[in-house]
C-alpha cells in the first residue's frame, strides 16, 4: 500500500471522528458478546464449509492413498478383541463380520454341528445363528471353515448392564452349559462378554466356546463363571449395586478374594455362597502355585479324583438356584414410587393425600380423564377453610399438594 493511500485513510478517519456524535465511554455488556459471536460465526462457518468440502472427497482420497487401484477390494481385518481364543477369531470385511474356525478346533466344531447341540441352542434363542461362508480367510493356513454369524447392530458390555440383565445372562450361560452336557459337550468359556442382548433376551455369541466332554474332567469355566457372574451379582445384591462397575476394571471378572472380603459376614452362613465364593477364594489362594493333575509338569495339587457328569449337572443346578434367589430392589430415592406397580407408601411423602381422596394419577370418569391417565389434582390453596374449633390452623392442615407430577 502506497504512502498516499495511507494518508488518505488517515484523513478520512480524522473527519469521521470529528463529525461523529458524542458517545459513552464504555460499551454495553451485550456489545462485546455480539461482536465476538459475529467473528466466531464467520470463523466456524469457514471451517464447516471446509469440513464439508473435504468430507465429500474423503472416499477419493482414501482410495488414492491406500489402494493400488479403483477396483481393488478391502482386505479382511481381524478384530483386536478376539486375539485370546486359539480356536479361531473374528474378522471384518466389506461383506460384514465373519469368524474363522481354526483347524485346532475342527473336531469340536464338527461335534457341535453334528450332535444337534447347535440346532438345540439356536432354536431356543440361546446361541447366535450362523451360516458357513466361502469368504476368504485372513489366515488360510490355519483355517478349517469360515462362518458368518447373524449380524448384530449394537454391542454392550457387562459393566453397563443392570442387575436383572446380569442375572439373566448368568442363567442363560448355565442353561447352555447343561444343554451342552446332555449332548456330550461342555461350555469351556463362560465369560460375560460372550453374551449380548437381542430384543431384550440374552444371546450367546461365541460359537467356538464348546468342547468335547471327557469323563472325569472338571468344568474348566467354573472359576470364570463365578468371577464374571456370581461375584458381581452377590456384591450388587448384598452390598451396593454400583459394584458392578468392577467388571470395567477386571476384564477377567471380579477376583474372588476381593468379593469374599467385600461381602457381609452373614453370607458365610449361606452354604452355597460359602462354597462358591469364600471357600473358592481360599482354595485359589492355597493352590495358586500348584498345577492340577495332567496340566503340565508342576507339582500336583493332590486332587486325583475325577468329576462325574452328574456332579457337573448338580453343581450347575446349585448355581442356577443361587442366582435365581438373588434380588435387588431400588431404595433410598424418590424415583422409586414412579416405577410401575409402586404406590405411595404411608409416611413416604410429606404431602401425601388424605384417605379417601385417591392418589395423583388415579383419574375418575367425572374428571374428564380416562382410566390410567396421569394427571395432577390440586386443591384450592388461596383461602384456607375456617370452621368451628379449628379455624385457620385446621384449614392449613387440611391442604395438601401431591409431590409427583404427571
Amino acid at each position: 500500500m502506497s504512502v498516499k493511500r495511507l494518508q488518505a485513510l488517515a484523513a478520512c478517519a480524522t473527519v469521521f471522528l470529528a463529525l461523529s456524535s458524542p458517545a459513552q465511554a464504555y460499551l454495553d455488556p451485550g456489545t462485546g458478546s455480539y461482536v465476538l459471536q459475529v467473528l466466531a460465526a464467520a470463523l466456524f462457518a469457514s471451517l464447516f464449509a471446509l469440513r464439508l468440502f473435504l468430507g465429500s472427497r474423503q472416499g477419493l482420497l482414501l482410495r488414492a492413498l491406500f489402494q493400488e487401484g479403483p477396483g481393488q477390494a478391502m482386505t479382511a481385518t481381524p478384530v483386536a478383541a478376539s486375539f485370546r481364543d486359539p480356536s479361531g477369531f473374528v474378522f471384518r470385511s466389506p461383506e460384514g463380520v465373519f469368524r474363522q474356525v481354526n483347524r485346532s478346533c475342527a473336531e469340536d466344531y464338527d461335534l457341535l454341528m453334528g450332535s444337534g447341540l447347535y440346532d438345540d441352542l439356536a432354536g431356543a434363542g440361546l446361541l447366535i445363528p450362523h451360516e458357513e461362508s466361502g469368504q476368504a480367510p485372513p489366515e488360510p493356513d490355519l483355517c478349517h471353515k469360515v462362518i458368518r454369524p447373524e449380524q448384530l447392530g449394537f454391542m454392550s458390555h457387562p459393566y453397563e448392564w443392570c442387575f436383572g440383565q446380569l442375572r439373566d445372562a448368568a442363567l442363560a450361560t448355565l442353561d447352555i452349559h447343561r444343554r451342552a452336557l446332555d449332548k456330550g459337550m461342555v461350555l469351556k468359556d463362560a465369560s460375560a462378554y460372550n453374551i449380548q442382548f437381542v430384543h431384550g433376551r440374552p444371546l450367546f455369541i461365541d460359537t467356538l466356546s464348546f468342547a468335547k466332554y471327557r469323563e472325569g474332567e472338571p468344568w474348566v469355566a467354573y472359576r470364570q463363571f463365578c468371577q464374571h457372574f456370581l461375584a458381581p451379582l452377590l456384591l450388587m445384591a448384598k452390598r451396593d449395586v454400583r459394584l458392578n462397575k468392577l467388571l470395567a476394571d477386571f476384564i477377567d471378572g471380579v477376583p474372588l478374594d476381593m468379593a469374599s472380603a467385600l461381602l457381609p459376614r452373614s453370607t458365610r452362613f449361606r452354604p452355597s455362597i460359602l462354597l462358591h465364593i469364600h471357600m473358592h477364594a481360599k482354595s485359589q489362594k492355597k493352590y495358586s502355585d500348584k498345577t492340577a493333575p495332567g496340566k503340565g509338569k508342576g507339582p500336583s495339587s493332590g486332587v486325583s479324583r475325577g468329576v462325574s457328569k452328574r456332579a457337573l449337572l448338580g453343581m450347575a443346578d446349585n448355581l442356577a438356584g443361587l442366582v435365581r434367589k438373588l434380588s435387588w430392589e431400588p431404595s433410598g430415592t424418590e424415583w422409586v414410587d414412579l416405577l410401575p406397580g409402586h404406590q405411595l407408601r404411608p409416611g413416604r411423602h410429606r404431602g401425601q393425600a388424605p384417605p379417601g381422596r385417591g392418589l395423583p394419577g388415579q383419574g375418575r370418569a367425572q374428571d374428564g380423564l380416562g382410566p390410567g391417565r396421569q394427571h395432577r389434582r390440586l386443591q384450592p390453596v388461596g383461602r384456607p377453610a375456617r370452621g368451628r374449633g379449628g379455624g385457620l390452623r385446621r384449614g392449613l392442615r387440611a391442604r395438601w399438594r401431591p409431590t409427583t407430577a404427571a
